[in-house]
Protein backbone atom coordinates (compact mmCIF):
# COMPACT_ATOMS: atom_id res chain seq x y z
CA UNK A 1 0.00 0.00 0.00
CA UNK A 2 3.06 2.60 0.56
CA UNK A 3 3.84 2.37 -2.88
CA UNK A 4 0.52 2.93 -4.27
CA UNK A 5 0.04 5.94 -1.81
CA UNK A 6 3.20 7.35 -2.42
CA UNK A 7 2.51 6.98 -6.44
CA UNK A 8 -1.08 8.87 -5.86
CA UNK A 9 0.45 11.23 -3.60
CA UNK A 10 3.22 11.77 -6.65
CA UNK A 11 0.89 12.21 -9.25
CA UNK A 12 -1.70 14.50 -8.48
CA UNK A 13 -4.39 12.32 -7.11
CA UNK A 14 -7.04 9.57 -8.76
CA UNK A 15 -9.97 10.13 -10.17
CA UNK A 16 -13.42 9.53 -7.89
CA UNK A 17 -15.05 5.60 -8.66
CA UNK A 18 -18.01 7.44 -9.85
CA UNK A 19 -16.48 9.35 -12.81
CA UNK A 20 -13.91 6.83 -13.66
CA UNK A 21 -15.56 3.00 -12.26
CA UNK A 22 -12.90 0.35 -12.74
CA UNK A 23 -14.36 -1.86 -15.85
CA UNK A 24 -12.53 -5.25 -14.29
CA UNK A 25 -11.16 -5.88 -17.89
CA UNK A 26 -8.32 -4.80 -20.24
CA UNK A 27 -8.27 -1.79 -22.24
CA UNK A 28 -7.35 1.24 -22.87
CA UNK A 29 -7.36 5.04 -20.78
CA UNK A 30 -10.38 7.20 -21.65
CA UNK A 31 -8.29 10.40 -21.83
CA UNK A 32 -11.73 12.15 -22.09
CA UNK A 33 -12.16 11.82 -18.67
CA UNK A 34 -8.73 13.34 -17.83
CA UNK A 35 -10.25 17.02 -16.75
CA UNK A 36 -12.73 15.12 -14.52
CA UNK A 37 -12.32 15.75 -10.53
CA UNK A 38 -9.51 13.76 -8.48
CA UNK A 39 -8.78 13.10 -4.87
CA UNK A 40 -5.60 13.97 -4.04
CA UNK A 41 -3.85 12.75 -1.08
CA UNK A 42 -0.19 14.56 0.57
CA UNK A 43 1.95 11.33 1.83
CA UNK A 44 0.92 8.31 3.69
CA UNK A 45 1.26 7.46 7.34
CA UNK A 46 1.97 3.15 8.79
CA UNK A 47 0.55 2.06 11.38
CA UNK A 48 2.62 0.96 14.14
CA UNK A 49 2.61 -2.69 13.94
CA UNK A 50 0.62 -5.43 15.85
CA UNK A 51 -1.26 -2.65 17.46
CA UNK A 52 -4.99 -2.58 16.95
CA UNK A 53 -5.97 0.13 19.55
CA UNK A 54 -3.15 2.64 17.01
CA UNK A 55 -5.47 1.04 13.73
CA UNK A 56 -8.69 1.37 15.08
CA UNK A 57 -7.73 4.56 17.31
CA UNK A 58 -8.39 7.69 15.30
CA UNK A 59 -7.08 6.43 11.70
CA UNK A 60 -11.15 5.90 10.64
CA UNK A 61 -11.89 9.16 9.90
CA UNK A 62 -10.69 7.70 5.93
CA UNK A 63 -9.77 4.08 4.15
CA UNK A 64 -6.67 2.39 5.71
CA UNK A 65 -5.14 -0.40 3.94
CA UNK A 66 -3.57 -3.34 5.31
CA UNK A 67 -2.55 -6.83 3.89
CA UNK A 68 -3.42 -10.22 4.73
CA UNK A 69 -1.43 -13.52 5.48
CA UNK A 70 -3.63 -15.65 3.25
CA UNK A 71 -5.78 -15.14 0.17
CA UNK A 72 -9.51 -13.77 0.67
CA UNK A 73 -10.58 -13.09 -3.13
CA UNK A 74 -13.48 -15.16 -2.84
CA UNK A 75 -15.10 -13.21 -0.08
CA UNK A 76 -16.13 -9.44 0.97
CA UNK A 77 -19.07 -7.00 0.89
CA UNK A 78 -18.47 -4.70 -2.26
CA UNK A 79 -14.74 -4.76 -2.20
CA UNK A 80 -14.74 -4.58 2.05
CA UNK A 81 -14.21 -7.54 4.55
CA UNK A 82 -15.43 -8.80 8.43
CA UNK A 83 -12.52 -9.73 10.49
CA UNK A 84 -12.98 -10.60 13.59
CA UNK A 85 -11.01 -8.24 16.58
CA UNK A 86 -9.39 -9.08 20.43
CA UNK A 87 -8.26 -12.44 19.03
CA UNK A 88 -5.72 -12.34 21.84
CA UNK A 89 -2.95 -12.49 19.09
CA UNK A 90 -0.83 -9.52 18.15
CA UNK A 91 -0.73 -9.28 14.42
CA UNK A 92 -4.66 -9.86 14.41
CA UNK A 93 -6.84 -12.40 12.27
CA UNK A 94 -4.56 -13.17 9.23
CA UNK A 95 -2.10 -10.85 10.29
CA UNK A 96 -4.41 -7.53 10.00
CA UNK A 97 -2.63 -5.60 12.22
CA UNK A 98 0.98 -6.79 11.03
CA UNK A 99 1.33 -3.89 8.21
CA UNK A 100 -0.94 -1.41 7.91
CA UNK A 101 -0.97 2.39 6.37
CA UNK A 102 -3.33 5.17 5.59
CA UNK A 103 -3.27 8.43 3.38
CA UNK A 104 -2.90 11.41 4.72
CA UNK A 105 -4.88 14.39 3.40
CA UNK A 106 -3.94 17.40 0.93
CA UNK A 107 -3.90 20.65 2.90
Amino acid sequence: MDYAFAYIASTGGLHKEEDYPYAMEEGTCEMTKADAEVVTISGYKDVPANNEQSLFGGVFDGHCGTSLDHGVAAVGEKGFIRMKRNTGKPEGMCGLYKMASYPTKSK
